[in-house]
Formats: C-alpha cells, structure tokens, sequence
C-alpha cells in the first residue's frame, strides 16, 4: 500500500539520494559555499581532468587493441610450450 507521502507528486524529490552529492557530481566540492579556499577561490581542474581523460582514452584504446589481437596459439618461437605431464616409468 502507497503511503501519502509516495503518492504525491514531488515525493520522489524529497526523499535522500542513494550516493551522497560529490559521488554523483564532479563539481560538488566546488559549489560548497560556505568553504574557505587557499587562494581566495576554488581550483581549477581543468587541466587535471584533461590529463585523465587522456589517459582514459588511452587504456580503452589499449584494451580495445589488446581484446581484438588476443591470439589463443602459441608464438612459434616462444618458450612457453605445453609439456606432457604425465608421469611415465623411467627407462633403465
């Protein structure tokens, strides 16, 4: 049964989010008004955020690149060679 309060419309508005604000969003710490900044003003992360969305882009590329080369044999000239484990009587 819907109590009132889920059966008004806005309800959903009220009720407290499932992640605290600077989880959901990048600029939360910026937006605190009542902080006191070392140099009068937030920080810029513009170029922090450039910097990881670089590297970003790079690992996903690298993994896009590593899943579609993946090849399931054996280089030929590799050392890594599957050996016969099992045990057999030795010749005397």
């Amino acid at each position: 049964m819907a109590t009132v309060e889920e059966s008004t419309p806005g309800a959903a508005e009220k009720q407290p989010a499932a992640f605290p604000d600077y989880m959901t969003d990048p600029n939360a710490v910026l937006k605190d008004v009542d902080a006191e900044w070392r140099y009068g003003r937030p920080p810029d992360y513009s170029k922090t955020r450039k910097y990881y969305a670089e590297i970003l882009r790079g690992l996903v590329a690298f993994i896009n690149y590593a899943h579609t080369n993946t090849n399931t044999h054996a280089h030929p000239h590799s050392q890594h060679t599957l050996r016969n484990t099992t045990t057999q009587p030795a010749n005397r």
